[in-house]
């Protein structure tokens, strides 16, 4: 049953004019979950297309090269995840080296997307017991390497907020073209606030129809109180190519 009314955000253009941010890219409804990733898709399908637009737009809002980008939302199930695992793809393609750091403590979910083993990861790194190069993994894709969260910790938010998180990723955005954090839910827990208070850029991903206006309304004002730096919006699970979001060309390019 579709949960989109008035509170949610249908187009692009009500959520730059509400927000006073840029809408930077689309995510299409994928309706096989086999095929919701970059690397199992057609080359021109237009989940493809639209990770190859984000990609390029982000190229040109940021003011220099991000070498680390936050991807957040506002309460849960909106598909960030799954975002920062294609966006690792797309920025692969380019020829950049990727690392995706999973720094949602409490529901991690890149080891599932990526098909590894959970620990060692995060935890791991910011209590002491593993080096950085003991905790990442190559994801088995050219370009892209993982830190996985690790032992399930009892206090997340004081680990995120810790000195050594902060040391870490200035140490890992000197290691890698790209560090993209994959935050815990904005409204959830405090968690991601720590982290996009660190990152040198923050997209927030909105489920088209299901996120409500006042969710991402709070969600940038605790952004702005962290004094993150919020690049604009995704909009997640857009209708296909007919909805005439973005543009898609035919999969055989001599068709």
């Amino acid at each position: 049953m579709s949960t989109e009314s008035s509170d949610t955000f249908l187009v692009p253009e009500d959520a730059e004019s509400l927000l006073g941010i840029p809408n930077l890219g689309f995510v299409p409804t994928i309706e096989n979950k086999d095929l919701r990733l970059m690397r199992d898709a057609r080359p021109f399908s237009p989940l493809v297309e639209a990770l190859r637009w984000l990609r390029t737009n982000l190229r040109f809002v940021a003011e220099q090269p991000l070498r680390s980008l936050a991807i957040t939302s506002a309460v849960p199930a909106e598909g960030k995840s799954t975002l920062v695992a294609n966006l690792a793809m797309a920025l692969a393609l380019d020829g950049k080296r990727v690392l995706v750091v999973d720094t949602d403590l409490r529901r991690p979910r890149q080891h599932t997307l990526f098909g590894l083993t959970a620990t060692p990861g995060l935890v791991d790194l910011l209590t002491g017991t593993h080096e950085i190069s003991e905790v990442v993994q190559p994801s088995g894709i050219d370009n892209i390497s993982v830190i996985c969260v690790g032992v399930a910790p009892p206090n997340p938010t004081e680990l995120l907020g810790s000195e050594k998180m902060a040391s870490s990723l200035a140490d890992l955005e000197k290691r890698y073209d790209t560090v993209l954090l994959d935050t815990s839910p904005f409204l959830a827990v405090a968690d991601a606030m720590l982290v996009t208070s660190l990152a040198q850029g923050t997209l927030v991903v909105i489920g088209r129809g299901e996120t409500k206006k006042i969710n991402v309304q709070k969600t940038l004002q605790l952004l702005n109180r962290a004094k993150a730096t919020t690049l604009g919006t995704v909009f997640n699970r857009v209708p296909g190519p007919e909805g005439g979001y973005y543009y898609s060309p035919t999969d055989d390019p001599k068709a």
